[in-house]
Order: C-alpha cells, then sequence, then structure tokens
C-alpha cells in the first residue's frame, strides 16, 4: 500500500522519479539515509559529495536561515505541510515556527488524510492539484489562524 501511494505522489510531482531503495526499514531515518540523500542529491542535480565535503560546507556555516516547505508525516498515513523560514545548525534537524506548525498540521489530520496550508497551497498555483478548504486553524501554542486545505489525492 505504501508503495502505490508512493508512486501515485511522484505522478503529482512534475519531473519527479520514484526508486524502491533496497533494505528494512521504511522511515528514512532507519535505514540507510546515506543511499537516501545521495538520491536525493542526485536528482536535484547536486551531485556526489562526500562526506568530507559535507563537514567542510557545515563547518563555514553556524547557523542557516532559509525558505522551506517542511512536510510531516505520520506512519506515511496522514500528512501535513507547510512553507515557511527555518533555521539549520550543524548536525541538528531544521527548526523554527514553520516547522512547529506543519508538525501541528499533522496532528490535526486524519488517516489517509493530507493537509495542507495556505501558504503551501499558494507556491502550487497553476499544478494539477485539487483542494477542499477546510476552514481557518489556530495551531496550539500560535495566536493568528491558518487558512489549512485538503489535498485530494485518492
Amino acid at each position: 500500500m505504501l508503495i502505490r501511494h508512493g508512486r501515485q505522489l511522484a505522478s503529482e510531482i512534475p519531473n519527479s522519479n520514484f526508486k524502491i531503495l533496497s533494505g528494512n526499514a521504511h522511515p528514512a531515518w532507519y535505514g540507510d539515509s546515506k543511499k537516501i540523500i545521495e538520491e536525493i542529491l542526485a536528482f536535484l542535480g547536486e551531485g556526489e559529495e562526500t562526506d568530507q565535503t559535507i563537514k567542510d560546507k557545515r563547518s563555514s556555516e553556524s547557523e542557516i536561515v532559509e525558505q522551506a516547505t517542511i512536510v510531516f508525516t505520520d506512519i506515511k498515513i496522514k500528512i501535513g505541510i507547510n512553507t515557511g523560514e527555518v533555521i539549520r545548525r550543524e548536525s541538528m534537524h531544521p527548526f523554527g515556527q514553520a516547522v512547529v506548525i506543519a508538525s501541528r498540521i499533522v496532528e490535526k489530520c486524519e488517516g489517509e488524510q493530507i493537509l495542507i496550508s495556505d501558504v503551501s497551497k499558494q507556491l502550487t498555483a497553476g499544478g494539477n492539484f485539487n483542494f477542499a478548504e477546510q476552514g481557518p486553524f489556530k495551531p496550539k501554542g500560535f495566536n493568528e489562524n491558518i487558512k489549512l486545505y485538503e489535498v485530494s489525492w485518492k
């Protein structure tokens, strides 16, 4: 079932390819994460980077603030998506308000549901995605509401 969902997701992303990697652990953080990173870099055209190249880049960057789209999943059955500024530091996962909001969005999801923030939805303008407005959502710990949309994927 997860492979079918992965293929479906890949078919909705322009110029993407779907690859099944060997291993017995589905979540990327338990499996061969180096192979996954290599595949992502190859897809992005970044080429092969050695561990030393990555360490050299990190040593010159103490903290980076950048725009990113964050995708949180819960056992690959619920997905929450948000876009905003994230902070990256060496040897740490990205963090910041955008990351927290994405995690709150996935908590709001029901089984087999994908919810996306208004900001992320706007970035898909011109794509072939179908959205159903879910109304305002006030993430725990935040004062402002954000508009959520369900992504029709079935």
